[in-house]
């Protein structure tokens, strides 16, 4: 099995240049045809991976924002962008998730895909932190109770929020920001993924947590086989 860590650096220049080094996802799997404004949806048969080629973008003032983005992230490896604010990461993320329509390019994606926001409260929906996570677990219809509470302990364990059988019955907005952030992780997890697109994710945690998730992640990517955005 493969696994690996990529580091793209996207550098705007202070002249306002576009961008030409980024990445990203969305939660089908999604071509965009190079012809401007036509989207076709597809899946990428026997290959969970994600791919862009080529994807540029202009404003409707004419400025342009990307230039000829090119990268793929195959199963097993965790692609992680740096930038700094306005060199277009967000633009980017937004043509992968099918909110924008780039000028140019295409992008693919396996299914199914799951995308983890920077804010999690954004993403919590249930009252509590066992009934978040196994809301996403897909499993059969009359499955019992202890089976789905232990597949929620599993991916609790995943993300380090030890010891997980605490965790299930707790209030979920009762929780830190960088301990809610672990939840929205671990509800991803629970819906097994191939392609998982997670945007700024360890922004709430303290130095200590972000160097775990990081660490636990990079194990999770490597067991799974999961095509990472970061």
């Amino acid at each position: 099995m493969r696994s690996s860590v990529a580091c793209w650096v996207l550098a705007a220049s202070d002249a306002g240049e576009p961008s030409s080094e980024m990445f990203c996802y969305i939660q089908s799997p999604l071509y965009i045809s190079a012809r401007k404004n036509v989207a076709l949806r597809c899946c990428l048969k026997g290959e969970d991976r994600i791919v862009l080629k080529d994807v540029s973008y202009w404003r409707s003032c004419g400025r342009q924002i990307l230039d000829k983005v090119s990268l793929t992230v195959e199963a097993g490896e965790i692609a992680m962008l740096v930038g700094r604010n306005g060199c277009g990461k967000s633009t980017l993320m937004k043509i992968v998730r099918g909110l924008l329509e780039p000028t140019l390019g295409s992008v693919q994606l396996s299914k199914p895909c799951v995308f983890v926001d920077q804010d999690p409260d954004r993403q919590i929906v249930m009252p509590t932190v066992g009934g978040d996570v196994k809301m996403f677990l897909k499993l059969p219809r009359g499955t019992p109770e202890e089976v789905a509470n232990r597949k929620a302990v599993e991916c609790l364990e995943l993300v380090g929020l030890k010891p997980a059988e605490k965790y299930l019955a707790q209030g979920s907005f009762r929780l830190s920001g960088g301990e809610r952030q672990r939840v929205v992780v671990a509800s991803a997890l629970a819906s097994n993924p191939k392609v998982l697109l997670m945007d700024e994710v360890t922004g709430s945690m303290d130095a200590e947590n972000r160097s775990e998730l990081v660490s636990n992640m990079r194990r999770i990517v490597t067991r799974s086989q999961v095509a990472t955005l970061w």
